[in-house]
C-alpha cells in the first residue's frame, strides 16, 4: 500500500494529534481532524463533528479517537458519531490509558481492574470500543514529549517532584506512540489490544536527580502524593504500582524504540532546553 493512499481521521485536536499531524506530513498521509473547538491547522483540513455526513467514503479511512472521557465518564466520540458511522471505517484506532490494570507486572493478557475512578471509567468506554467493527486499542503509559516533561517544568522553577516510595510510573514518547499509532494502521492484522509502555522502570525522582546532576541544577524536592496541594487526578496516578509491558510491539508490529530509556530522553531535553 502506497503511504500516499492512506487516509486518516482523527477524532479531537490536543498535543497527541499535534505528533500525529507533523508525521502525516512527512510521510504524505492525507488526514482530516474532527475538533468541537475552532482550530487552525496550516496543513490539513478541519472539520466539525456536524460535517462529518460530508464525508461519503468512510470505508477508505483509518480513524483515530484521541478524545478522552468526560467528568461524567462519557465518550463524547461514541455519543455524537454513533456505532453506525463508526462501523463503516477501514480501521479504528481508540488511545486508553494504563489506568484499566491492577498493580505489579502486566501485559495485555492481565484481565483489567482498577481502584481508581479513572481507571474503571475507562474500562467502562474501552469495552464499548471493543464491539466495534475492525477497532485497536491502545492502553497508553504517561505521555511526555520536548514540550511537556518533567524537566520542562523544572525549569520553570518547580523543583517539586511527587514521590512514593517503590513506585514506578509507565511511560512514553509521544514520538514512540505515534510511531505504534502508525505500525498499526499498516498492518493488516493487528492485535486487538496494545500496551505502548517503554518498559523502562525507574524512580521518578531518581532520574531527575541524575538529570539535575549532571547539568548543576537545583536539587529537586521531593513532595510525597498524599499532600493536599497534590489534585486528585494527579494523585490517581500514584495509587497504584504497576510496571505495564506488551507483547505485541516489538515482536508482531516490528517496531523499535527512539526513546527507550527514559534518563536518556530528558536529558537530551533537558540539554536542548537549557539552549534554547
Amino acid at each position: 500500500m502506497s503511504t500516499k493512499e492512506i487516509n486518516i481521521l482523527v477524532f479531537g485536536y490536543g498535543y497527541l494529534t499535534n505528533a500525529i499531524v507533523e508525521f502525516a506530513q512527512n510521510n504524505n498521509f492525507n488526514l482530516i481532524i474532527v475538533s468541537r473547538g475552532k482550530k487552525v491547522c496550516n496543513f490539513f483540513k478541519i472539520i466539525s463533528y456536524e460535517d462529518l455526513s460530508s464525508i461519503k467514503n468512510f470505508n477508505s479511512f483509518y480513524a483515530i479517537s484521541t478524545v478522552p472521557p468526560n467528568n461524567d465518564g462519557d465518550d463524547f466520540v461514541l455519543k455524537t458519531v454513533g456505532t453506525e458511522m463508526l462501523n463503516q471505517f477501514s480501521k479504528l484506532i481508540y488511545i486508553s490509558s494504563t489506568s484499566v490494570y491492577p498493580g505489579g507486572e502486566v501485559d495485555e493478557d492481565t484481565k483489567t481492574s482498577s481502584s481508581t475512578l479513572r481507571g474503571k471509567i475507562r474500562i467502562d468506554i474501552e469495552n464499548k470500543w471493543k464491539i466495534l467493527n475492525n477497532a485497536t486499542i491502545i492502553r497508553s503509559a504517561g505521555i511526555y514529549c520536548s514540550k511537556n516533561n518533567l524537566m520542562t517544568r523544572f525549569l520553570n522553577g518547580n523543583y517539586e517532584i511527587i514521590s512514593k516510595k517503590e513506585h514506578f510510573t509507565n511511560r512514553i514518547h509521544i514520538e514512540d506512540l505515534v510511531g505504534i499509532i502508525f505500525k498499526i494502521i499498516l498492518n493488516k492484522k493487528p492485535p486487538k489490544l496494545i500496551n505502548a509502555s517503554d518498559e523502562d522502570f525507574v524512580n521518578t525522582y531518581d532520574v531527575v536527580r541524575e538529570v539535575t546532576c549532571k547539568f548543576d541544577l537545583p536539587n529537586p524536592k521531593k513532595i510525597n502524593y498524599t499532600n493536599k496541594k497534590i489534585s486528585q487526578s494527579m494523585r490517581s496516578f500514584f495509587e497504584v504500582s504497576k510496571k505495564v509491558k506488551s507483547k505485541y510491539v516489538e515482536k508482531q508490529l516490528n517496531y523499535n524504540f527512539k526513546h527507550k530509556s527514559f534518563l536518556k530522553s530528558l536529558t537530551k531535553i533537558t540539554e536542548k532546553l537549557l539552549k534554547s
